[in-house]
């Protein structure tokens, strides 16, 4: 982890942006990133988008229309099993999200240097028989803000977009891929969808193709953080 957080446009390669090492880890659409023309940084690891275009544009399209996000860059702790014995622990874990799927089956998003905490903690308050695993390259996340997401999530899965309350989660296909979708409980509206890695390109893809009659803005970290986003 670096305390700096260096910033790279789409003109300047990365090999040339610093002589330290590459960021450990990359979303799986990071190329799409580049393709569009984001503003880079590396922060703890990761290489994650500023911004496309105008981060004052990006926070109105959040406000009162569609943003998409690419949030894959964070923590993610798959429990199975006795749920609640590994979610005692849950109130020291520094910021982060549950998403909880059922009573065996939950999902626990944390900043990426939280991570690490996160897992210990969690496998020490866990019962014997529970699995606590390290699932961060497993998901992509990507967040759909805004108040045009129940129209979106209409178009992306056959479940009522209403069921989707302040705090609930939801464990549903989108695009009949395998997902979890957890409305996350802040101010504006933001829906968040972690689904298989390995499908993330085609999803992010598909996600910008329904959403077009809706008019959705690409998003990064500068305009989810200056709306209240963590």
């Amino acid at each position: 982890m670096s305390d700096t957080t260096e910033t790279m446009t789409a003109d300047r390669p990365l090999s040339e942006a610093s002589s330290r090492p590459m960021p450990v880890m990359r979303s799986p659409i990071s190329a799409r990133h580049h393709q569009q023309g984001a503003t880079l940084s590396i922060e703890d690891g990761w290489e994650v988008p500023r911004h496309y275009q105008d981060t004052e544009r990006e926070r109105a399209a959040i406000r009162n229309g569609l943003a998409i996000a690419d949030i894959t860059a964070r923590g993610k702790i798959d429990i199975r099993g006795d749920v609640d014995s590994a979610l005692a622990s849950l109130p020291q874990a520094r910021a982060a999200a549950l998403a909880r799927v059922s009573r065996s089956w939950a999902l626990v998003l944390t900043p990426s240097v939280g991570l690490a905490d996160g897992l210990r903690l969690m496998a020490g308050s866990a019962s014997q028989d529970t699995m606590v695993t390290d699932a961060t390259s497993i998901y992509a996340g990507f967040a759909l803000l805004g108040p045009r997401v129940p129209d979106l999530l209409s178009r992306l899965i056959t479940t009522d977009p209403s069921a989707l309350r302040h705090g609930s989660c939801l464990a549903t296909q989108l695009l009949r891929l395998p997902a979890i979708l957890l409305r996350r409980e802040l101010p504006l509206m933001v829906v968040e969808t972690y689904l298989p890695s390995e499908y993330a390109n085609y999803a992010w893809e598909a996600i910008f193709k329904a959403a077009h009659p809706l008019g959705p803005e690409p998003v990064g970290l500068d305009a989810l953080h200056a709306e209240g986003w963590r």
